[in-house]
Formats: C-alpha cells, structure tokens, sequence
C-alpha cells in the first residue's frame, strides 16, 4: 500500500476475535431450534440449498471447542 506521501508501508491486520463468529454460531443454534430442526433436518436444508453440510458440523459450528468456522458459502446457504 502506498501512502499520501510516497512510502511504501504495508498497514499492519487488526487483531482478530472470535465473538463475531460465536454470535453467528449462537444465532445458527436458535434459529435451528426455533423451527424445530434436528442438525440432520439443517444439514438436509442446507444440501437441498446447494451446500452440501454433514450434522456433525453443525453440531461442531454449535458446540464445538474450538467452535468450527463458517465458511461464506455455508453462510449464505444458512
């Protein structure tokens, strides 16, 4: 990146936290049990969505320690 005054300085990555991402995971849990869904029920809507998703990650995105990430194209199928 090049600065307004001719330096080349790369800027520095903020640091990263989790909360964003155990707040989607929070938010996939009651938005699954407020339609009554099994993670095997979730995982099946989400394959007929085009994003095929075993149970078993669910669960893991859920529960998981470390929780398992979301990747864009799960996150758009949710």
């Amino acid at each position: 990146m090049q600065q307004a005054n001719g330096d080349d300085m790369a800027r520095p990555n903020l640091g990263r936290t989790l909360e964003g991402e155990s707040n989607l995971a929070r938010r996939v849990e009651i938005e699954r049990r407020s339609r009554g869904w099994s993670y095997a029920a979730l995982a099946e809507a989400m394959t007929r969505a085009g994003c095929t998703i075993n149970a078993s990650a669910i669960y893991k995105i859920e529960k998981g320690d470390p929780p398992r990430k979301i990747t864009v194209d799960e996150l758009l199928a949710l």
